[in-house]
């Protein structure tokens, strides 16, 4: 029996949003537009060079003037067959961190927030709705490597993706891919050409997507500024999202009665699962989220997390083996990308394993 199985009651819930409040704003810092990662995977390499959906193709490779009868070679077609964008294997092992310091990822981080607010605006206007609003909620999902939207029954089934690395925003219908490459172009001309590939899948004159009501930190791409995200920062949130997942799986894994689905809330930009351990005597659900948060105003770095709720009124006498208990705005353990990153890729998982395991247990016993 696993040590989490051994200290955590069984009770399944619905998927509220356990993560902890984000403030207003946050710090920027400037990407350099021009740098390039030397450790893109060859698909994704060619792939951010590839044409975009609807996007003119050269006539370089047409067939012989001189020889008529010759076939010239078929076009690359449009929108990109799934086949010709392979899905990446899932990364099963800890993925190092630290080739970019964890308080230089904020400017990447902002881009990204915005962008997926188109995801959030999809699942908003075309899936079901639910009760808990996980219909605008997004998957880290590492085959894909990016975040992908409720799938919705439209013109068969159809999701929305924004992968980080490299930045694009893609809608995958059937065994098509559609994408837009974001360098270079402003987010309005992102939501734009959502809404036109939309049209044309559905065959409409026009579709328009719901925008998200939420209040997200402000940046410079909201005001009509070109992405420029720094490539290797936005790698670098990529392999987060893909730790955080593997340490979310495991604690889905071995509490399954009790966690939620792994959801990226669009508001605060984390991703998280929630643990119900039912109603308190006074009647309040009693539930701990353990998260990954890339960021925020409070803190210029990633952060592991776990937030027990109700918020307690003390906070645990006992130290973590990492990370410590903050009641700045709420009250919560948090392992910060500082602590984390230091050491070795086995260090670092063991480094998080052990936080979230000591979190989990001093927060279920404030909640008992």
């Amino acid at each position: 029996m696993s040590i989490l199985r051994r200290l955590l009651t069984r009770r399944r819930k619905a998927d509220p949003d356990p993560s902890p409040p984000s403030p207003p704003s946050a710090d920027e810092s400037a990407g350099d537009p021009d740098e390039r990662s030397a450790h893109a995977p060859a698909a994704e390499r060619a792939a951010a060079t590839a044409p975009e959906s609807g996007q003119a193709r050269s006539e370089e490779g047409a067939g012989d003037p001189e020889n008529p009868e010759a076939e010239p070679p078929p076009p690359p077609p449009t929108p990109l067959t799934l086949d010709d964008y392979n899905l990446r294997d899932a990364p099963e092992e800890w993925l190092p961190l630290g080739k970019r310091a964890p308080d230089e990822l904020s400017d990447a981080r902002l881009q990204l927030h915005h962008l997926v607010q188109i995801l959030a605006a999809f699942g908003g206007t075309f899936a079901e709705a639910e009760e808990d609003d996980s219909h605008r909620a997004a998957t880290w999902t590492p085959e894909m490597g990016g975040f992908q939207s409720r799938v919705a029954e439209i013109a068969g089934p159809v999701s929305m993706v924004v992968c980080p690395f490299p930045l694009q925003i893609q809608i995958r219908a059937g065994g098509d891919l559609h994408r837009y490459v974001l360098p270079g172009h402003t987010l309005g001309e992102a939501w734009d050409w959502a809404e036109r590939e939309l049209a044309a899948l559905l065959g409409r004159s026009d579709v328009e997507l719901q925008r998200p009501e939420f209040e997200i930190p402000d940046h410079r791409v909201a005001h009509h500024a070109l992405f420029d995200a720094n490539p290797s920062a936005l790698e670098e949130l990529s392999r987060w999202y893909d730790d955080a997942s593997i340490i979310l799986g495991r604690v889905q894994r071995e509490c399954p009665e009790e966690a939620s689905p792994i959801r990226s809330w669009p508001h605060h930009f984390d991703i998280a699962t929630l643990l119900d351990f039912g109603s308190g005597p006074d009647g309040e659900p009693r539930t701990i989220g353990v998260g990954l948060s890339p960021g925020d105003d409070g803190r210029n770095e990633p952060y592991l997390y776990v937030a027990p709720w109700p918020r307690p009124e003390t906070t645990p006498n006992e130290e973590l083996p990492a990370g410590c208990w903050q009641e700045l705005g709420w009250v919560g353990a948090i392992l910060p990308g500082g602590e984390l990153v230091p050491g070795s890729g086995p260090e670092q998982e063991a480094r998080a394993r052990a936080f979230v395991d000591a979190a989990l247990t001093q927060a279920r016993e404030l909640l008992a």
